[in-house]
This record gives structure tokens, sequence and C-alpha cells, in this order.
């Protein structure tokens, strides 16, 4: 049974495979706002278990700087165990880097341009977490 919480910017749902998955509407531009509505519902699926995101970027416009650094505020860090980005244009490739390069969150993160490779890396991360 998959579970699906509507954002501003789009959707988080919560998969049977126990990956969650993050997709933006169209043209989306991230605030802060944004991100705090998007980890309270990563929250609100997981029980406050820390999530396996799929983060599908590619309708991304834009994200603030603010909604960029978000991710490696303490205030997301406990709820998240690891993210894969799915990116497929120079700009979304961008916001990817910034997040990746300049927050450096402590959690694993990785870009992709193909979504069952971001799945793939996702439910290996999980595995390997659940064997610990």
């Amino acid at each position: 049974m998959t579970r699906e919480v509507t954002i501003r910017v789009g959707t988080v749902r919560l998969g049977d495979d126990g990956v969650v998955r993050q997709d933006f509407v169209e043209g989306a531009y991230m605030e802060v706002a944004d991100s705090r509505e998007a980890i309270a519902a990563v929250r609100e699926l997981t029980g406050d278990v820390p999530a396996f995101l799929l983060t599908d970027m590619r309708h991304v416009k834009g994200a603030s700087s603010e909604a960029r650094a978000f991710g490696s505020t303490p205030e997301m860090v406990p709820y998240i165990a690891a993210i894969a980005l799915l990116t497929s244009s120079p700009l979304t490739r961008m916001i990817a880097n910034f997040f990746v390069r300049f927050t450096r969150p402590a959690y694993p993160v990785r870009m992709f341009t193909d979504r069952d490779e971001a799945l793939a890396w996702l439910l290996a991360a999980r595995t390997r977490a659940a064997a610990s």
C-alpha cells in the first residue's frame, strides 16, 4: 500500500519498498517553507524513522539558497538516511550539485539521471543499513 501526502510543490509518498519518493510539479520553485513542508510529510509517512528518499528534481525550476541549505540543518538531518537526487537538465544538476558540495549533508547523497539506478542505490543503502 502506497501512502501519499500532497505538498505545495508536489507529492511525497511512501512506497511498498520502504523508499520515500518526492516528486515536484512542473516548474516548481522551492522556498524554505516548502522544504519544511516536505520534511514534515516525510516524517508523517515514516513515523520519524530516517527515510531513504528519492527526490525527482527533473521538473524543478529553482530553489532559494535557504531551501538548498535546509538539507543540512539539524531540523532535517535526523529524518534522512540517504537521498538520491534525480536530475535531467543543467539547471537541476546545478541545484543538486550546490546541495551536495556546499551544504555537505551528514547523510549519503548521490545524483542520478536514471530513476531505476537511483532506486537501486537507495534499496542497496537500505539493505546495508538494515544489516548493521
